[in-house]
């Protein structure tokens, strides 16, 4: 099963107001996730190696296992969990009992900030996450600022997730029905340089590189949740599920009813959820969900933007739509209902408005799943007919016909 094609990334069909609400007094010792947002910088890493951090769960005696960033049913959203095995194979999750501990003398780039007494919080969406305060400049951030650390990986391998405050967010009014262009609404020609400069460039790192700048200088632009979206939508290009998923939520928190976000975040779970997997029932009926809502939000949605041609929302939409019912049967097709895989990916081809090879392949593989090799030769002879077809797709297309062959008793091309 091939990973996600990219989204249509260059062009962001949807227009939000940004969620904010102001962010708490450190004294409260809270930390306003929605306002922070992933760092990638290889001298801060460096710097932050040095003190040395360790993050220890009081577990005892019984194993621990990290669980995630996954799918789970607790206000539909993803999360990082944290868990302890209990005897008879149930799993609770260990959301306390946990410390932190940090070679504070080993850097003098770092201190213990003031204002978080337990330094230490396990946020029901990222998980265990560790301030940090920056008392010397280092790579992008500046003297000053908190960060927070969380373990990045299933393992909780080397290394960590830095997470950067946006900073202080004012209330905004209720989100606007339609938008205009960038340059109506924002409030400076620096902002808007900013937000343009995010929609130049086709490579994936520097779109990311660019969104964080434009989020990191203007935290306050009506557009936070577009450019997360934008974030999300590269790093599903880079096959990077976990900061895809992390973003993808993000945007979820601003506007519960993102179908992009929810397309996004149902086909990376469906593309996960491998047999060996234990959370492989969780993650394709999180994909399920997300798609489902996604295609009934679509089919009621209106034009975001008022210049938008009629004819190409709707295309958009058809292509929405297909995307949807390409994750459903994607789920069949792991649970084996080839059947029922048949029907939505048939469904899928037959909305795209923009026809996709890999859609195409996919259907032939659940033929072959219900026994029917000559509906699926015929279509991935048509596929292959294609001189441009991507490397990838012609491997997966080849596969699938070679098992057709076999299955009809006939010599593989």
């Amino acid at each position: 099963m091939l990973d996600r094609a990219p989204m249509h990334t260059t062009v962001i069909l949807t227009a939000l107001a940004c969620f904010a609400r102001p962010q708490p007094a450190a004294l409260e010792a809270k930390i306003d996730v929605s306002n922070l947002v992933r760092l990638e910088d290889k001298e801060l890493d460096r710097a932050l190696d040095k003190l040395d951090i360790r993050l220890r769960f009081d577990t005892a005696g019984r194993p621990l296992v990290w669980l995630a960033p996954r799918m789970v049913a607790v206000l539909k959203q993803e999360r990082m969990v944290v868990a302890i095995d209990e005897p008879g194979g149930r799993r609770e999750p260990a959301d306390r009992d946990f410390s932190v501990s940090i070679d504070w003398q080993a850097s003098d780039i770092f201190e213990r900030p003031a204002g978080y007494p337990s330094h230490q919080y396990l946020d029901p969406l990222l998980g265990p996450l560790i301030p940090i305060k920056v008392i010397k400049d280092v790579g992008s951030l500046r003297a000053g600022e908190v960060i927070f650390v969380s373990p990045p990986t299933v393992n909780a391998g080397p290394g960590w997730a830095v997470l950067r405050q946006l900073g202080r967010q004012t209330p905004q009014a209720p989100p606007k029905a339609q938008a205009t262009s960038v340059r109506s609404q924002v409030r400076s020609s620096q902002e808007a340089d900013a937000l343009l400069a995010v929609f130049k460039t086709s490579d994936p790192d520097a779109r990311i590189a660019a969104a964080q700048n434009a989020l990191l200088r203007f935290p306050e632009t009506e557009f936070k949740t577009v450019v997360l979206q934008v974030i999300a939508a590269s790093y599903q290009q880079k096959n990077d599920f976990e900061n895809m998923a992390t973003y993808s939520v993000l945007v979820l928190q601003a506007d519960p009813q993102n179908y992009m976000a929810m397309l996004m975040l149902a086909s990376g779970l469906a593309q996960r959820a491998q047999e060996s997997d234990p959370a492989r029932e969780e993650k394709l009926e999180g994909a399920e969900r997300f798609a489902r809502g996604a295609i009934e939000l679509v089919k009621t949605a209106s034009k975001p933007r008022p210049d938008l041609p009629d004819a190409t929302w709707e295309q958009a939409k058809r292509d929405f739509i297909s995307q949807g019912r390409e994750v459903l049967g994607l789920v069949a097709l792991q649970r084996k209902n080839f059947e029922v895989a048949v029907t939505e990916l048939e469904a899928a081809v037959k909305s795209a408005a923009n026809p996709d090879p890999k859609i195409a392949v996919e259907l032939a593989a659940a033929y072959n799943g219900s026994g029917r090799y000559s509906e699926a030769i015929a279509i991935l002879d048509k596929v292959l007919a294609d001189p441009n077809l991507h490397p990838r797709i012609r491997q997966f297309a080849q596969t699938e016909r070679a098992r057709a062959s076999k299955g009809r008793g006939l010599a593989p091309r």
